[in-house]
């Protein structure tokens, strides 16, 4: 059910039973623990990153990075597997949830900034390339009004 090493389960099917068992819930609970300052120093490192170059182009290549390196974390813990072992964390009402629920909290709102600002400069860009159109050009006067706003 867990590697060697702790650091994963292959199946959960019963919570209860999984809760019971003092051995395989103290591994799920020290790979949780150990998951804890490693997500940790990630969202800290991303945190003081800062676009490379001035001028747009940095600032989306920015964010377009930002967005795939948290998305790749944050999709790593809605697996069913690590989901399940959350649930089993919550059965017995681990003391290692508070810090797992603080750095799964920061990382979700950290990949939701990125994911949103990605999506705006992404845009961006489809907008620009979309203006360079004739049939586009005379609605860009109207758009770019209020673009800003968006942003």
């Amino acid at each position: 059910m867990i590697s060697k090493d702790g650091s994963h389960v292959d199946h959960i099917r019963d919570v209860q039973s999984v809760a019971d068992d003092q051995q395989t819930l103290s591994k799920i609970e020290a790979a949780v623990e150990e998951w804890n300052p490693l997500i940790a120093s990630l969202l800290e490192r991303e945190s003081h990153k800062a676009p490379q170059g001035n001028g747009p182009m940095a600032e989306i290549d920015f964010w377009r990075e930002k967005n795939a390196i948290l998305n790749t974390l944050y999709e790593q813990l809605q697996n069913p597997t690590v989901k399940k072992m959350i649930e089993v964390l919550e059965h017995v009402d681990s003391p290692i949830l508070h810090a797992f629920r603080t750095v799964s909290n920061d990382l979700t709102k950290q990949y939701n900034e990125a994911k949103v600002r990605n999506y705006i400069f992404e845009n961006s860009i489809s907008l620009t390339e979309c203006r360079k159109t004739s049939s586009f050009s005379a609605h860009w006067k109207d758009i770019s009004k209020t673009y800003h706003k968006v942003l």
